[in-house]
């Protein structure tokens, strides 16, 4: 890292399990201090105090509590304030200090999603309050600071994810379909999680049961906020408890409703909203559609080294968010109504959205084996990805890849790295 200002940082995450040569990568967001957390320069400061007030806050006040939506943005002038991430057993463990000339926030800024974090004032503070719907206009106004807000907002949530940082913790079989399942939507969503799975790592495993007085046959079990339980959730359920599937306001008339979240409905999701288009998203399960769970894309145009498929549906979904537009995930459409002058939808929720114009960009389906009860090891044995959480399923084993394509092609380089054949 860059300074030791995050040495108990560090502390804490090699207790807790993370990689030491992860930590020492230089692409990690925690040796990229300058940009993961940026101080402002005195002009770049009296730009932004245009959008909002000074205040004075005393030490312990909360300035927002995990789990809280629609986040201001704040800017340290005087003073510091702390970001905790809540455990599973209730404690609380500072991430970061915000000091002088700092700011706060990370992705949940850029929808409405809950906080993940708490920010509490460690000392009396001088700090400017930005209220939500002025972040948005300083992001449109100031292209050069809402490309480091941006930058920093990304390398923040990157770190979270990588070093499970403010994260959920699911314990569970680790081949069981609905592990894998719920791992799998999770990571696909871009939520921190921390697994602990009961048939590698039995000790902890049986603590965490214990403590949040579950038995074995409730696995897999999802532990968030303070000792909060969710028994085997469905996706749906995930979504809501956890704060990220967004409000459709009832009666709300959008101007572009885009079904699927693949790189076909996510361009047009940035074009729209930054046409300044009111822009909903739909996808039964997470952003990326197919191109989401490849290891590897070669032929899209900008990435002449390459892109995994999750890190560009990533940068996609925060553009198209930072322009303003919702994508609501998981949500599946079941029926369409269109009339001159009305278009309708019906999600699996019962809700009805209304739109003056609908793009469909559902991409399509897998194509399957002919093989007699096929269905019963999907999800244990047979996937339909090679993302790093197949990978780390079939570490030392061998796996056959069943396709002639770019994505096999991408697959078996891919898994050749982690497998024995």
């Amino acid at each position: 890292m860059e300074n030791d200002a995050f040495s108990d940082l560090t502390k804490h995450l090699l207790e807790n399990g993370a990689d030491l040569a992860a930590l020492s990568s230089p692409s990690d967001p925690y040796n990229r201090l300058s940009q993961t957390f940026p101080e402002l320069s005195e002009e770049q400061i009296k730009r932004v105090c245009a959008y909002g007030e000074i205040e004075e806050h005393a030490a312990g006040d909360i300035l927002y509590a995990r789990g809280q939506k629609d986040l201001d943005f704040f800017v340290i002038l005087d003073g510091s304030t702390d970001v905790l991430e809540t455990l599973a057993n209730g404690t609380q463990h500072q991430l970061q200090k915000v000091k002088k000339n700092q700011f706060s926030g990370e992705l949940t800024m850029f929808n409405n999603r809950e906080s993940l974090v708490e920010l509490r004032v460690c000392e009396e503070s001088r700090i400017l309050r930005i209220p939500r719907k002025n972040f948005r206009r300083m992001l449109i106004g100031e292209a050069e600071l809402s490309e480091v807000v941006t930058r920093a907002f990304i390398l923040r949530r990157t770190a979270y994810i990588n070093h499970e940082l403010a994260a959920v913790t699911l314990v569970g079989e680790s081949h069981t379909s609905d592990t894998i399942r719920i791992l799998q939507f999770l990571k696909r969503n871009g939520i921190p999680v921390r697994t602990v799975y009961a048939d590698t790592d039995t000790t902890r495993a049986e603590k965490l049961i214990g403590v949040c007085q579950r038995e074995r046959k409730h696995l897999p079990i999802l532990i968030y906020g303070k000792n909060q339980v969710l028994n085997n959730p469905s996706n749906r359920e995930l979504g809501q408890t956890l704060g990220f599937t967004e409000s459709i306001e009832d009666g709300h008339k959008f101007d572009v409703v885009i079904v699927g979240a693949g790189p076909a409905g996510l361009s047009a999701a940035v074009y729209a909203s930054s046409e300044g288009l009111d822009t909903l998203v739909l996808d039964q399960f997470a952003p990326g559609g197919q191109a989401g769970s490849s290891s590897k894309i070669e032929n899209y145009m900008g990435f002449p080294a390459g892109i995994s498929g999750q890190a560009l549906a990533g940068r996609a979904q925060v553009q198209s968010q930072k322009f303003g537009a919702k994508i609501a995930v998981p949500r599946e459409v079941q029926s369409l109504n269109c009339e001159p002058g009305k278009i309708e939808l019906k999600l699996d929720s019962e809700t009805i959205v209304q739109t003056r114009s609908l793009v469909i960009a559902t991409g399509a389906h897998y194509r399957k084996l002919q093989i007699e009860n096929l269905e019963k090891y999907e999800g244990i044995g047979v996937h339909y990805a090679a993302t790093s959480v197949e990978a780390a399923l079939c570490s030392s084993e061998a796996v056959a890849v069943v396709g002639a394509g770019n994505s096999a092609g991408q697959a078996a380089m891919y898994l050749s790295q982690h497998t024995t054949h």
